[in-house]
Protein backbone atom coordinates (compact mmCIF):
# COMPACT_ATOMS: atom_id res chain seq x y z
CA UNK A 1 0.00 0.00 0.00
CA UNK A 2 1.36 3.12 -0.82
CA UNK A 3 -1.03 5.25 1.63
CA UNK A 4 1.53 7.49 4.51
CA UNK A 5 -0.36 5.80 7.51
CA UNK A 6 0.08 2.38 5.98
CA UNK A 7 2.48 1.79 9.01
CA UNK A 8 -0.26 3.42 10.98
CA UNK A 9 1.96 6.11 12.47
CA UNK A 10 -0.61 7.00 15.16
CA UNK A 11 0.32 4.23 17.37
CA UNK A 12 2.32 4.87 20.23
CA UNK A 13 5.55 4.23 19.91
CA UNK A 14 6.30 4.64 24.16
CA UNK A 15 7.53 1.21 24.95
CA UNK A 16 7.66 1.47 29.10
CA UNK A 17 8.20 -1.42 31.24
CA UNK A 18 5.95 -4.20 30.43
CA UNK A 19 3.76 -2.49 27.92
CA UNK A 20 4.76 -2.21 23.99
CA UNK A 21 3.19 -0.01 22.03
CA UNK A 22 0.87 -2.29 20.43
CA UNK A 23 -0.45 -3.24 24.12
CA UNK A 24 -1.06 0.63 24.96
CA UNK A 25 -2.73 1.37 21.65
CA UNK A 26 -5.28 -1.34 21.71
CA UNK A 27 -6.13 -0.74 25.37
CA UNK A 28 -4.69 -4.09 27.11
CA UNK A 29 -6.63 -3.90 30.37
CA UNK A 30 -4.92 -5.71 33.57
CA UNK A 31 -1.27 -3.97 32.38
CA UNK A 32 -2.11 -0.38 33.64
CA UNK A 33 -3.49 0.42 30.50
CA UNK A 34 -7.14 2.10 30.33
CA UNK A 35 -9.71 -0.88 29.19
CA UNK A 36 -12.68 0.03 26.56
CA UNK A 37 -15.37 0.13 29.97
CA UNK A 38 -13.34 3.24 32.17
CA UNK A 39 -12.96 5.41 29.00
CA UNK A 40 -15.68 7.25 28.54
CA UNK A 41 -16.19 9.86 25.49
CA UNK A 42 -18.64 12.65 24.58
CA UNK A 43 -20.64 9.89 22.55
CA UNK A 44 -21.38 7.57 25.67
CA UNK A 45 -22.54 11.29 27.27
CA UNK A 46 -24.86 11.93 24.73
CA UNK A 47 -25.67 8.21 24.20
CA UNK A 48 -26.84 8.51 28.30
CA UNK A 49 -28.54 12.33 27.89
CA UNK A 50 -30.69 10.91 24.81
CA UNK A 51 -31.81 8.07 27.05
CA UNK A 52 -32.95 9.70 29.70
CA UNK A 53 -34.84 11.85 27.19
CA UNK A 54 -36.50 9.21 25.34
CA UNK A 55 -37.04 7.70 28.82
CA UNK A 56 -38.70 10.89 29.81
CA UNK A 57 -40.78 11.84 27.17
CA UNK A 58 -41.75 7.90 27.32
CA UNK A 59 -43.20 8.75 30.98
CA UNK A 60 -44.91 11.97 29.55
CA UNK A 61 -46.51 9.84 26.80
CA UNK A 62 -48.12 7.40 29.57
CA UNK A 63 -49.00 10.21 31.95
CA UNK A 64 -50.70 12.02 29.22
CA UNK A 65 -52.38 8.88 28.11
CA UNK A 66 -53.45 7.90 31.65
CA UNK A 67 -55.24 11.06 32.32
CA UNK A 68 -56.62 11.33 28.77
CA UNK A 69 -58.10 7.81 30.45
CA UNK A 70 -58.94 9.35 33.35
CA UNK A 71 -60.98 12.05 31.96
CA UNK A 72 -62.96 10.10 29.59
CA UNK A 73 -63.87 7.92 32.49
CA UNK A 74 -65.16 11.23 34.71
CA UNK A 75 -66.83 12.45 31.41
CA UNK A 76 -68.68 9.10 31.19
CA UNK A 77 -69.44 8.94 34.88
CA UNK A 78 -70.99 12.66 34.63
CA UNK A 79 -72.98 12.01 31.70
CA UNK A 80 -74.29 8.86 33.51
CA UNK A 81 -74.74 10.17 36.63
CA UNK A 82 -77.51 12.90 34.79
CA UNK A 83 -78.79 10.13 33.38
CA UNK A 84 -79.48 8.23 36.29
CA UNK A 85 -80.57 11.51 38.06
CA UNK A 86 -83.20 12.04 35.62
CA UNK A 87 -84.55 8.33 35.64
CA UNK A 88 -85.05 9.13 39.40
CA UNK A 89 -86.83 12.20 39.24
CA UNK A 90 -89.26 10.64 37.14
CA UNK A 91 -89.51 7.75 39.25
CA UNK A 92 -90.22 10.28 41.91
CA UNK A 93 -92.72 11.97 40.40
CA UNK A 94 -94.68 8.94 38.89
CA UNK A 95 -94.91 7.14 42.22
CA UNK A 96 -96.20 10.37 43.64
CA UNK A 97 -98.75 10.51 40.99
CA UNK A 98 -99.25 6.56 41.29
CA UNK A 99 -99.97 7.03 45.21
CA UNK A 100 -102.48 10.12 44.62
CA UNK A 101 -104.00 7.94 41.63
CA UNK A 102 -104.57 4.90 44.52
CA UNK A 103 -105.63 7.50 47.58
CA UNK A 104 -108.45 8.90 45.10
CA UNK A 105 -109.79 5.27 44.01
CA UNK A 106 -109.95 4.24 47.42
CA UNK A 107 -112.01 6.97 48.30
CA UNK A 108 -114.21 6.81 45.29
CA UNK A 109 -114.54 2.99 46.12
CA UNK A 110 -115.31 4.04 49.91
CA UNK A 111 -118.07 6.49 48.29
CA UNK A 112 -119.30 3.65 46.17
CA UNK A 113 -119.84 1.52 49.54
Amino acid sequence: CTHPLADDDRRSTYEGPGVSGEEQYSGAAGRGGASSRDVFNDEDVDDEVVYHEFKREERGMKLKERQRKLGAARDGFSTEEALLYEQLSGLCRDAAWTKSYVASSLLMTKELL
